[in-house]
């Protein structure tokens, strides 16, 4: 059995919503025709909103990686910090991968935050006061093994952090404390940065879907 850790984005571009979709009908009322608006139940899938190419090839692929998850062969794994970031999306289904349940694992470190530290913003500034609560927790975290998965990760730019790295560092630190076998991501920037690393390669395999289930399809041939 692979053990995957699920990052936020799989989840994000795996969930399916119920939604009303408006349409135009048209009614007779007496000697007149009326335009009326009425709702059809629908369906907002994430996937059908990105534009063709490789991240949509490999989002569609995410079905069977679930099927493959609610058989057996894989362990679907997430940490709290990874939900959290779904909070923020509303059409996000929290840590299931379409109709599986992703468990959580505990992070490498035993630890507890105030979720708002960080002084809410004005509307009118657009910022995101989740996620900078949580930066603002990561960067005070001061653990060697964090540190190197920083550099792997890409985090650290010069005398800047770049905070979508340094969020990305703490769930591979998490997939690692975890004994997780893979990554599972669709951000490929990060997947090559971190094969690109050689210092501090990560303990865990970052991959897109369908490496996920190239090393699934060769571990059951095995």
């Amino acid at each position: 059995i692979l053990t995957v850790f699920v990052d936020a984005n799989v989840m994000k571009l795996a969930s399916e919503t119920d939604v009303l979709i408006p349409r135009q009908n048209t009614i007779e009322w007496g000697d007149k025709q009326l335009e009326i608006t009425v709702h059809d139940f629908g369906v907002r899938r994430e996937v059908d909103l990105l534009r063709e190419g490789e991240q949509k090839r490999e989002a569609m692929l995410l079905r069977k990686v679930a099927e493959e998850a609610a058989t057996g062969t894989i362990r679907l794994i997430t940490q709290s910090e990874v939900v959290d970031e779904l909070m923020t999306l509303p059409w996000a289904r929290g840590a299931r991968l379409y109709d599986v349940p992703i468990e959580w694992v505990d992070a490498p470190i035993e630890y507890s935050r105030i979720i708002g530290r960080v002084v809410p913003s004005p509307p009118s500034e657009r910022r995101n006061d989740w996620k900078e609560s949580m930066v603002e927790f990561m960067m005070d975290l001061d653990f060697p093994r964090y540190k190197q998965l920083q550099l792997a990760c890409g985090a650290n730019q010069g005398q800047n952090i770049s905070e979508n790295e340094l969020i990305d560092a703490f769930h591979v630190w998490c997939a690692e404390g975890a004994g997780a076998t893979h990554f599972l991501t669709l951000d490929f920037k990060l997947i090559k940065t971190v094969r690109l690393h050689r210092r501090y390669p990560p303990r865990v395999k970052l991959v897109k879907p369908s490496e996920l289930l190239y090393d699934l399809w060769n571990a059951k041939g095995a």
